[in-house]
C-alpha cells in the first residue's frame, strides 16, 4: 500500500497484533509508551533472561576447575620407577650421556665457531658504522667551513 507524502498509515503507532501474543496483553495497543513503561518491560525482560541463564551455567565454575586438574593430571610427565640395581649393576643397557656423544661434540664446536664469526662480523659493522659517521662529520665540517670562507685543511 502506497503512502501519501507526510500522510501517516492507517495502522501507524499501533503495535503490530502477532508481537504481543503470549503476554497477556490486550487486543488493542496503547497509542504511546512512556519512557518509564519501556524501561519497566526491558527489565522485566532481562530479569527473567538472566534467570533462564543463570540455570544453566549454574555449577560451571567447579566443573571447569575440576576439568583443569584432570587435564593438569593427564599433562604431567609419568614417574618411572628408578632402575634396579639388581638387574642391571653395570649399567649396560643405558645409553650414554648426550655430553659424550660425538655428533653432540661436534656441534658444540659448530655453535662456538659459528659465535666467534658472528661477534667478528658484528665487530666489522660496528666499525664500518663509525668510520661512515666520522666522514660524514668530516665532510659537513669542511663543507660549513667553506661556506664560512675558511680553508678546511
Amino acid at each position: 500500500m502506497t503512502e501519501a507524502a507526510g500522510v501517516p498509515a492507517a495502522n501507524a503507532g499501533q503495535a503490530n497484533p502477532s508481537a504481543n501474543e503470549g503476554q497477556g496483553g490486550s487486543d488493542e495497543a496503547p497509542k504511546y509508551v512512556t519512557e518509564e513503561q519501556l524501561n519497566r518491560a526491558i527489565t522485566s525482560r532481562l530479569k527473567s533472561f538472566e534467570k533462564s541463564i543463570g540455570g544453566q551455567f549454574e555449577g560451571f565454575g567447579t566443573k571447569f576447575e575440576a576439568f583443569q586438574a584432570t587435564i593438569a593430571e593427564a599433562l604431567k610427565p609419568k614417574q618411572e620407577p628408578p632402575p634396579d640395581p639388581k638387574k642391571d649393576p653395570k649399567g649396560k643397557d643405558q645409553p650414554p650421556p648426550l655430553s659424550e656423544s660425538p655428533e653432540w661434540q661436534a656441534m658444540q664446536k659448530t655453535i662456538a665457531d659459528q659465535q666467534k664469526k658472528l661477534e667478528a662480523s658484528e665487530k666489522k659493522a660496528a666499525d664500518a658504522e663509525a668510520k661512515r659517521r666520522e666522514a660524514f662529520k668530516r665532510q659537513t665540517l669542511d663543507e660549513a667551513l667553506v661556506k664560512a670562507g675558511v680553508d678546511s685543511k
